[in-house]
Order: C-alpha cells, then sequence, then structure tokens
C-alpha cells in the first residue's frame, strides 16, 4: 500500500459526538466509527475509511473522504490493509464509517 494521507474532519464533522467500535467478524478485527445520536436505522453499503490519532484527540478521513469500499466485505478486507498501512506509517487507530443510503 502506498503512503496514505489523512485529511482532518471539518469543523461540522469535528462537533459529531462518535463512538468507536471494535469487535471481531469472521474471524478479523474491525472497526466502525458511529455518530453517537444516530436518528435512524443506517441501512447503506459503502464506507468511507479514516483514523483515529494514538491519543484519541483527532479524527481524520483517509483516500480524502470519499467512499471507496460498496461491501461489508470489501469493508473488512481493506480494513485489514489499513491496520498495517496505519501502523507502519504511524497514523494512528484506522476505522470503517458507514454511509447512510439517502432515500
Amino acid at each position: 500500500m502506498t503512503t496514505l494521507e489523512a485529511t482532518p474532519f471539518s469543523e461540522k464533522e469535528r462537533e459529531t459526538k462518535y463512538e468507536l467500535n471494535s469487535f471481531i467478524e469472521c474471524g478479523m478485527p474491525f472497526s466502525i466509527m458511529v455518530e453517537r445520536e444516530m436518528r435512524a436505522l443506517n441501512t447503506g453499503n459503502s464506507y468511507k475509511f479514516g483514523v483515529l490519532s494514538f491519543d484519541n484527540k483527532n479524527l481524520s478521513w483517509l483516500f480524502y473522504g470519499e467512499v471507496v469500499a460498496t461491501t461489508r466485505l470489501e469493508a473488512l478486507k481493506l480494513y485489514q490493509q489499513l491496520l498495517v498501512a496505519c501502523e507502519a506509517q504511524k497514523l494512528g487507530r484506522p476505522f470503517a464509517y458507514k454511509v447512510m443510503r439517502r432515500k
């Protein structure tokens, strides 16, 4: 994997309260960042990725905050690669962010 660039969350995104949920899925670690006050069930299948700084203070997007996985399996596989890359580049802890489907 090439060098990753982290794009800081926007001011509006920084005002939102988030929770990092980490668990094992299909035998592999996976972390998803969710909004604490989600108002609707998130039924989307698209994923963006970001990184939480090691001091747990700064959130940034990877891949310029664009959707890069369109299935859960793609997201899980990419997350595994990001675990290695983020550690090697000392970026912090990666996370997936499920994008809500628009009605």
